[in-house]
This record gives structure tokens, C-alpha cells and sequence, in this order.
């Protein structure tokens, strides 16, 4: 039997050394204890030094069975407290009450083994053969204190283990905030070099385009008092004059129009001082002006998460500006000319930072487009504008409000629009 004991313990270690939990170890302990080194009942404790009592792993019923005894936790005895019993670390105690958890159940002998790792107390191992009534011999005795040694190594192996899985998962949660961090800040270093491109664009073409306009304002007028004169009505028709002078001016006037959306880019890093905003009640007003002039006598509707203390202190106008973006870009672009409904989500955090979420259930946007959504002209219809919204919307929370904003696919089928808002307003101490 000592053979084939010795031969079980070395099977035994091999699993062991494969297990990645503690939980799995400790049941692994058990089930080899009664199934394969020739014991009928086993238990193993944690020693946990945070509350100064054993924490229940794995144990075995009366009748054989494994049972999970996980979260239970028991009093120390002053015996189990000491590293040895009289100088080792198993003690037999002969014919003695046997327990399941807290019920008797039995008498027999038991086995008391500490679990070491150089003379700290890791846990004990209870083991005692109540089913077979076999008596505990010397064999037994010192097989159980070689198995103990063993178990101690493993828990210690164990406890490394972890420790390096936990800072490896810190590390690797790190790595992609990192790698976030350095996608936003790429993203955000090419939309300012666009916007900039944009904005000296919009300088350039402001001149040439107001003295267009002049010229033809003009034009306008002379050709207008040479037709009322009759000195040219035989070369000149007034009608057909005039339809081409409306087409001319109000491509001209778009055109300036345009140019001055294109040199709001450069608008959006202008000092402003913070006021208090009731968040709910502003967003609310936006909601229902914007409503008012792009709803079209469609539906609309406002879902508006509670926010407690709805008082925030933030750049007024500079967020203003961001929803009304945003808002457009829904009732233009989402729902066509559906009924138009909209979900904001508010969610304060610590240091007095928000976060605000903007949800629609429309058209929606594909995954991969998410990236250009803030991109200066990028759009879906050109019919209601240059694309301009988003990429506003984007350098205002960068630049004046110093959070971060993300497009994402929202649950409800349509575009979502999560931002971070963090407390700039704070005075410095």
C-alpha cells in the first residue's frame, strides 16, 4: 500500500502543478486525498490574518461526497494557532468527536495536519477515516505530514502565482489605457492639423469671396438703373437678368455662409469663464428649442436620466454649443423624417467629473465609420450642411472643456456619443 500511496502522491503532484486557482488547488487536494491516498474524509483551511480565522476551501460529507465550503469561516483553537504540535506538524488525536461543518456526526480518529511556509501557519488539513473505521497508523502519520510539506509549497506557488496574474492583468489594463490614450491623442493631433487646414482655407477664400460679392451687389445695380434708363432694354433681358443675378448671389451668399461655418474651427479655444448649470433643466431647453426649429411638426421626445444635484460648474456657452451639435446631428441625420427620440444619460463621478451620453435609435452609423465621425466634413447628407457639427462638437470638449468624447453603436440600434467631463472649474489650492 506504501508503494502505490507514494506512486498516487507523485500522479497527484503532477495535477497540482497544472491547477491556477487556489480553489482549485484546494479541491484537488481533497479529491486526491480520499480518492487516491487512501483516506475516507478530508478538509482543507485557509489561515486568513485579515480576520483571525480559518476559511473554509473544500471538504467531504459523511458519505464521501466533495462539498464546497467556500466562505465559511470558523474559529481558530489555540492548538491549530502554533506552527507545531510538540515539535511536528501532524497530530493524531485517537476516538475523538468527528464534525461535518458544525454537525456531529461520529466518532473516530483524526488527523490535524498545519500547512507551513517557514514557520507561518498557511492552513491546516483535517483528515480522519470515519466511513472505513480504520485506525490511523504511524504510516499514516508521517505520510500526512509529507503531504502537508507538499501542500504548503503548492499554496505558496500558488499565492506567487496569483500575485503575478493580478499585476500582469494591471499591466495589460494599463497597456490599453495607454494605447487608447495614444489613438485619441494621434486622432485629436490630425483633426487639429485638418481643422487647421479648414481654417486657413476659410481666411483665404473670406476675401476673394466678400469682393465678389461686392462686385456683383454691384453689378446688380448699375445693370438695374440701365434697365429703368430703357437705354439698354433692347440688349438687355430684365428677366432673364435677374434670374441669373438671384442664382449668383445666393451661391455667393452660401458660399460666405460656408466659409464662415469653416472659421467657427477656430472659434472653439476661446477663454470662458464657468458658471453653475442645472444640467437637466439645460439640456432639457436645448432639447426643446432646437425642437421647435428642426422638428418639422415631427414627434420628439426627450428621455432624460435623474441626475442628483444637478448643479455643475462648466464653460456655459462652450457647452451649449457641444449639444446643440449634437442634437442637430440627430434630428438631421438619425431618424430622416421620422418622429425624432433622444436618450441622455448623466452619471456623476469623483472629483466632481461627469459623464454625459447621448443615444438615438435611427439610422446609426457602421462600426467602422466611428473613427471619421469627427472628422471636418464628414457627413451622410450634404443637403443639410457641410459636416462641420461633429468636428465642432469634438474640439470643444478637447480644447475648452479638456474631456474626451467617443462615438459608439448604441444598444437601441442608432449612433451613441459618450462623453467625459471632468471639473476644470475648480479653483486651485
Amino acid at each position: 500500500m506504501s508503494d502505490n500511496r507514494f506512486e498516487a502522491l507523485t500522479f497527484a503532484i503532477a495535477r497540482f502543478s497544472k491547477l491556477e486557482s487556489m480553489s482549485s488547488l484546494c479541491h484537488a487536494v481533497v479529491d486526491e486525498t480520499i480518492h487516491h491516498l487512501g483516506f475516507d474524509r478530508c478538509g482543507i483551511f485557509l489561515n486568513d490574518p485579515t480576520t483571525d480565522t480559518k476559511l473554509g476551501m473544500w471538504g467531504t460529507a459523511p458519505d464521501g461526497e466533495l462539498v464546497d465550503e467556500r466562505g465559511t469561516r470558523a474559529i481558530i483553537s489555540d492548538r491549530e494557532r502554533h506552527s507545531t504540535f510538540g515539535g511536528g506538524t501532524v497530530k493524531v488525536i485517537e476516538n475523538t468527536q468527528l464534525y461535518h461543518q458544525d454537525q456531529k456526526i461520529g466518532f473516530g480518529d483524526l488527523i490535524e495536519c498545519i500547512v507551513l511556509d517557514q514557520g507561518q501557519v498557511l492552513g491546516w488539513l483535517f483528515i480522519d477515516n470515519f466511513i472505513s473505521n480504520r485506525q490511523v497508523s504511524s504510516e499514516d502519520e508521517s505520510f500526512v505530514e509529507l503531504f502537508g510539506s507538499i501542500v504548503g509549497q503548492l499554496i505558496v506557488r500558488q499565492r506567487h502565482h496569483e500575485v503575478l496574474q493580478e499585476r500582469n492583468e494591471r499591466l495589460q489594463a494599463a497597456m490599453q489605457d495607454l494605447k487608447k490614450a495614444q489613438q485619441s491623442l494621434v486622432q485629436s493631433a490630425r483633426l487639429a492639423s485638418l481643422s487647421n487646414v479648414v481654417v486657413g482655407m476659410a481666411h483665404e477664400l473670406n476675401t476673394p469671396l466678400g469682393t465678389a460679392i461686392t462686385a456683383a451687389s454691384l453689378i446688380e445695380h448699375q445693370v438695374s438703373d440701365i434697365v429703368v434708363d430703357n437705354s439698354a432694354s433692347d440688349i438687355i433681358d430684365k428677366e432673364a437678368f435677374n434670374e441669373t443675378n438671384d442664382l449668383l448671389m445666393s451661391n455667393l451668399r452660401r458660399a460666405a455662409s460656408l466659409v464662415q461655418e469653416f472659421k467657427s474651427l477656430s472659434r472653439t479655444a476661446v477663454s470662458e469663464s464657468c458658471e453653475d448649470v442645472d444640467v437637466q433643466s439645460f439640456i432639457h431647453s436645448r432639447f426643446n428649442a432646437l425642437e421647435h426649429e428642426l422638428g418639422n411638426g415631427r414627434e420628439c421626445l426627450l428621455h432624460l436620466e435623474q441626475f442628483d444635484n444637478g448643479l455643475v460648474q462648466i464653460p456655459v456657452q462652450a457647452f451649449q454649443r457641444i449639444i446643440d451639435e449634437l442634437f442637430i446631428n440627430i434630428f438631421r441625420h438619425a431618424y430622416k423624417n421620422n418622429p425624432v427620440e433622444i436618450w441622455v444619460g448623466l452619471r456623476r463621478l469623483p472629483e466632481d467629473a461627469f459623464s454625459l451620453t447621448i443615444e438615438d435609435a435611427g439610422c446609426g452609423l457602421p462600426d467602422d465609420t466611428h473613427d471619421y465621425l469627427f472628422d471636418p466634413f464628414y457627413t451622410g447628407n450634404r443637403q443639410h450642411g457641410p459636416g462641420l457639427g461633429a468636428s465642432v462638437a469634438h474640439n470643444l470638449v478637447l480644447s475648452q472643456l479638456r474631456g474626451s468624447i467617443e462615438a459608439f453603436t448604441s444598444e437601441r440600434g442608432g449612433l451613441g456619443i459618450r462623453l467625459f467631463i471632468p471639473n476644470i472649474c475648480q479653483d486651485p489650492e
